[in-house]
């Protein structure tokens, strides 16, 4: 009887392990398991049995890998770093010059001793006269011309075989017309000469001839031409300056004596009124004026009397200047602010008085420097977003609202103003 072998195992070749420093994870493969449907017999024969699980060494990654991974993660971090630091860094500082403005404002304010109205003020109305001579000295810088008789001096000639009699008043005619009579009888001897003066005929500049030859009307035409007379020198006189008190010397002289009178009269009213109100203002009511001489007058000195009369109108100045601040700002405008508003400058007129009721009302004018402000819509920074400098410097140059523009961006490299509203900043000059 013979023995049946069993059918012999196919031995399974291992792969030795390899030692390392790391440790080596196993993996676990399941084998594919058949399944037996219900009801149904397997058909799986003895060598179809099921295989035992096997386990493989696990390498690990390349450490290149993990180098990538890495550097791909730094440079990740870095791109958004800098996209961060970008568009919060990144800015634009518009520098406005603005254009100076003046803005005026004009208003009249009662005073009265019990103000009651938004336009009232506490105040009070007095009168004051002086009047006072003051004598002058003549500064000698008046001057006036006066037509006076020109004279000069001639040579008589008598070219003739006979001498010539002359007498006083005996005419001289020069080749412009001008009129001229000897001063004195005189005879002419023959061939010679006579040296004689001269007057002229009529007053004034026309007698104030240069060197010529005369003529001597009353003889012959033949006699002439044998018979005449020369000069070697100007004839002067004709116009004489004479110095005088002149009418514009006489105004100069009141002015100074009023400019006295107001003072005067200033400190008589500041007086009586004492330091009640802080502000004052003064209107001249009645000047009269008087002279010792006439213009044109020449004299040693002269007087000058002047009577003055004047009303003084006394209030409180703190109440005026917080008036005045509103009625300025009312004309201010919307996007515009103040950059001086000077109280102390205003303008005041006395517009009308009365003394018996002690009120008057005051006439006020006053100015104010203003700018663009920060709240202008021209400088709205929305309005800039995108632009480019040139961009932003044309807009608000031709708007009007700047005299100069400058725009500085950050980081240097920018070109544009900044998106974001809130990186945009306006800086106003």
């Amino acid at each position: 009887m013979t023995e049946k072998k069993s059918p012999s195992k196919k031995k399974i070749k291992t792969v030795p392990k390899k030692l390392s420093v790391q440790s080596v994870k196993k993996i676990t493969v399941k084998p594919i398991e058949n399944k037996k449907e219900e009801g149904k017999t397997s058909h799986l024969s003895p060598k179809e049995k099921p295989l035992k699980k096997k386990t493989f060494p696990a390498y690990p990654p390349s450490l290149n890998l993990y180098r990538h991974i890495a550097i791909g993660f730094v440079l990740v971090v870095i791109t958004v770093l800098f996209a961060v630091l970008y568009v919060s860094t990144m800015k634009a500082t518009i520098i406005v010059d603005s254009v100076h403005e003046v803005v005026s404002s004009e208003f009249v304010v009662d005073i009265t001793l019990s103000p009651i109205q938004t336009q009232e003020i506490r105040g009070k109305v007095i009168k004051g006269a002086v009047s006072r001579t003051q004598t002058f000295v003549p500064s000698g810088e008046g001057v006036i011309e006066l037509e006076e008789i020109a004279t000069g001096v001639v040579t008589l000639y008598n070219t003739s075989t006979s001498s010539q009699p002359l007498v006083k008043t005996t005419r001289l005619l020069s080749p412009e017309g001008v009129l001229f009579r000897l001063n004195e009888s005189v005879t002419i001897p023959q061939g010679g000469s006579v040296t004689v003066e001269v007057y002229a005929d009529e007053k004034g500049a026309s007698g104030n001839i240069e060197p010529t030859t005369f003529t001597i009307p009353g003889l012959s035409e033949t006699k002439q031409a044998l018979i005449y007379a020369e000069s070697t020198e100007s004839f002067t006189g004709g116009i004489q300056t004479q110095s005088v008190v002149t009418q514009e010397e006489l105004e100069a002289s009141t002015t100074s004596l009023q400019m006295l009178i107001e003072e005067e009269v200033k400190l008589l009213l500041r007086t009586e009124m004492g330091e009640a109100y802080s502000g004052e203002v003064y209107s001249q009511k009645e000047a009269t004026v008087t002279y010792s001489i006439e213009p044109n007058t020449q004299v040693d000195q002269y007087d000058v009397t002047i009577s003055l009369e004047m009303i003084g109108v006394f209030y409180d100045q703190e109440a005026l200047a917080e008036i005045a601040q509103k009625e300025l700002t009312q004309e201010l405008g919307k996007g515009r602010e103040f950059i001086e508003m000077n109280l102390s400058e205003m303008s005041l007129v006395l517009d009308h008085y009365n003394l018996e009721e002690e009120k008057a009302s005051l006439h006020v004018e006053l100015e104010g420097k203003v700018i663009t402000s920060r709240t202008s819509e021209a400088l709205k920074v929305e309005r800039f977003v995108g632009m480019t400098k040139e961009e932003v410097n044309k807009l608000l140059l031709e708007e009007g609202v700047a005299t100069t523009v400058s725009v500085e961006f950050f980081p240097f490299w920018v070109r544009h103003v900044p998106r974001l509203k809130d990186h945009i900043y306006i800086e106003i000059q």
